[in-house]
């Protein structure tokens, strides 16, 4: 219910935050709204630093010293930085040789591993406990938000690009367009924190599912070439999209911590919010990339009518790519839940007493 209630927290943000960065970019006019935007994080940052002081218990008393992993924060920087280089450069130079920049993103990922590992055996201060994966369920929880997170941060982005570029919407117009997702996701995260206990893994595959049928029910609204009431015609498939979003987020974080030691739920928290955050980022760079690659360069404005079937098609690729990460989550959920109730039933035929021999 905790992770529930957060993640219905989370989903009224992700409501005001496109609506109240449309307003500021409305209210600054083109060369001032945007760097509006940036600004309000100053008062927003000030005003959870006070809040945090004052509602956060204090950290108990420790003789111990921890030391923070600089090298090792440096090596996965530097390898999520040699992965969304690629995808964020290509667009503007449209050069097949940035592949190449996943060789040393694989090297700087070996290294940082293998620097993990030995600071876990000696019981340092790893930024990765690698002990952490010793758990199951743990392991699944983290590979999926990976996967998910890329999938389903990258849409809002360019259907929100879709809207303004393809539609000529205003920023604060393009905000109102993706609310109905924020208002799915509120009310299913908050449901889904309280039937998470109840139904266990089978609930995130359900609302992979669900999450899946709203972005192809996005597809095919584009697809008819709606126009001017795109917004409106988009509004269901994007409640269904942020049902399904709430599903899979609230549940996923309370199902990979459930059996984590809670003398480690510190760390465990902290490796999941990062698995979050760097497939937030990867989505993002890979989603837009594709939708960009799919725009035609050519010099001057396109008649409208043509720029609904550009964007539209773009916006179909950046779905496609969408899908196929939200597909490898659903494989990886299913194989789990399999695994999971195949190894219920050999401990359940283990802890079976065998009935005695009748007399005779």
């Amino acid at each position: 219910r905790a992770f529930g209630a957060l993640g219905g927290v989370v989903g009224v943000a992700t409501a005001v935050g496109p609506l109240a960065g449309g307003g500021l970019i409305a209210l600054g006019g083109p060369h001032l709204g945007w760097r509006l935007v940036f600004f309000i994080n100053v008062p927003i940052g000030l005003a959870t630093i006070v809040l945090a002081r004052r509602w956060l218990p204090q950290a108990p008393p420790s003789t111990r010293r921890n030391r923070l992993d600089l090298a090792g924060a440096a090596l996965l920087g530097a390898a999520t930085f040699t992965v969304l280089l690629p995808a964020v450069q290509y667009d503007a130079v449209r050069d097949p040789r940035l592949i190449w920049l996943l060789l040393p993103a694989a090297l700087l990922l070996v290294a940082f591993v293998l620097r993990e590992r030995r600071l876990t055996r000696q019981h340092g201060d790893p930024l990765f406990d690698l002990r952490l994966f010793r758990e199951p369920s743990y392991t699944v929880g983290v590979i999926l938000a990976l996967l998910y997170f890329s999938g389903f941060t990258g849409l809002p982005l360019v259907l929100s690009l879709y809207y303004q570029q393809g539609l000529g919407y205003s920023a604060l117009q393009a905000g109102l367009g993706i609310t109905a997702f924020a208002v799915g996701s509120a009310i299913a995260a908050t449901v889904a924190g309280r039937w998470v206990n109840r139904l266990g893994r089978p609930l995130v595959v359900g609302a992979l599912l669900v999450f899946g049928a709203g972005t192809v029910l996005i597809d095919l609204v584009v697809s008819t070439g709606p126009g001017a009431g795109a917004a409106l015609l988009l509004a269901g498939p994007l409640l269904v999209l942020g049902a399904g979003s709430g599903g899979v987020i609230t549940p996923n974080q309370a199902l990979s911590l459930q059996r984590v030691d809670s003398r480690m739920g510190g760390p465990a928290g902290g490796v999941l919010q990062t698995a979050q955050r760097i497939g937030s980022a990867v989505g993002q760079a890979v989603i837009g990339a594709v939708f960009f690659a799919s725009l035609p360069h050519q010099a001057g404005p396109l008649p409208q009518e043509r720029r609904d079937a550009v964007y539209g098609g773009a916006l179909s690729n950046a779905v496609a790519v969408t899908l196929a990460f939200i597909a490898v989550a659903l494989v990886l959920s299913v194989t789990d839940l399999a695994l999971n109730r195949r190894r219920q039933r050999v401990a359940g035929a283990g802890d079976e007493k065998p009935t005695a021999a009748a007399p005779g």
